[in-house]
């Protein structure tokens, strides 16, 4: 990281020239150097402790009870109670008002960037709704037409499940990013745009690394899952392509989540000439970068856990 970091000094350095529109150069000194390393070590230090804190509390629950799993999940009265509303036609209109919360604040972000903060937190309360009332739904009904199938049916059963525990991951990620990119448009200076910027790319990382830890912490409850398929005569090789597609579904949702947002209040930051198509870029790679990363250590670590349990 410090290595790419140097690396990136002139891509800052043009960006600042950008933003002043003058010609400017950075240094590095040792110092700086040293600070840095100082400081993202302290930060490194303290996303293992809460996430390795997290992961022990998760097997806690496990050793009390093997059903339980902590997910973060909602008051039970009120799952109950949107239950409800799912059934029949009500539940086709409380479709279209999740998908309506989801959807429409984003065109608003064309009509008042400004004001895109609120919009987004209306339309990330919209996409809970939409994932809880129509993603598992759906899901559910798939797993339930393609029954012949099990590979298909094993892997969509653990998206679904990846998706009941990282949902709130999910959401801290995109809100993250909408708040720092609504920052940084709003900074009159070159300086605390750069600022902005490397705290964006840095929260994107330790964000993603939070999605990671979290999805490493739950694969341990799933050694007898997948124990259970050998013995009911799973060969290795569909488990790999399952775990392969799992993880490579959860991740493509979650980076054309991030796509979706970022791309949209981008180009309307773009539109109302807030915001150039070199920024938004840099933007979106850094968004996409460390969770396709993330994705393929992942994997090789689900690998890992599964493969090397049976041995």
């Amino acid at each position: 990281g410090i290595l790419a970091g140097i690396i990136c000094i002139p891509l800052i350095g043009g960006l600042m020239s950008n933003i002043t529109g003058t010609a400017m150069s950075i240094n590095i000194t040792g110092e700086a150097l040293i600070w840095t390393i100082c400081i993202l070590a302290f930060v490194v230090f303290w996303t293992l402790i809460l996430n390795l804190s997290f992961a022990y509390r998760n097997s806690a629950a496990q050793l009390l009870n093997s059903q339980t799993i902590k997910t973060g999940s909602s008051n039970p009265f009120l799952t109950a109670f949107l239950e409800d509303l799912n059934k029949g036609k009500q539940g086709t209109i409380n479709r279209l008002i999740c998908l309506g919360m989801f959807l429409i604040p984003i065109g608003l972000f064309y009509y008042s960037p400004s004001a895109s903060m609120i919009f987004a937190a209306v339309s990330l309360v919209g996409l809970n709704n939409v994932i809880k009332n129509m993603a598992m739904p759906y899901l559910n009904s798939h797993i339930e037409k393609h029954i012949t199938d099990p590979e298909k049916t094993g892997y969509l059963g653990f998206v679904r499940h990846d998706l009941k525990i990282l949902k709130t991951n999910l959401l801290l990620l995109i809100v993250t990013s909408v708040l720092l990119i609504t920052i940084l448009v709003a900074t009159t200076s070159a300086t605390d745009a750069v600022l902005v910027l490397i705290t964006y790319v840095a929260m994107s990382t330790l964000l993603s690394m939070a999605i990671l830890f979290r999805y490493s912490s739950d694969l341990s409850f799933r050694k007898k899952y997948y124990r259970t398929l050998s013995h009911i005569g799973f060969m290795q090789d569909n488990e790999k392509r399952m775990i392969t597609k799992e993880v490579f579904t959860f991740y493509g949702i979650v980076i054309a989540l991030i796509l979706f947002y970022v791309i949209n209040l981008s180009a309307s930051l773009i539109m109302g000439g807030s915001l150039s198509v070199t920024s938004m870029l840099i933007l979106l790679i850094s968004a996409v970068i460390p969770e396709q990363i993330c994705m393929v250590i992942n994997r090789s670590f689900y690998m890992d856990v599964i493969f090397k349990s049976k041995k």
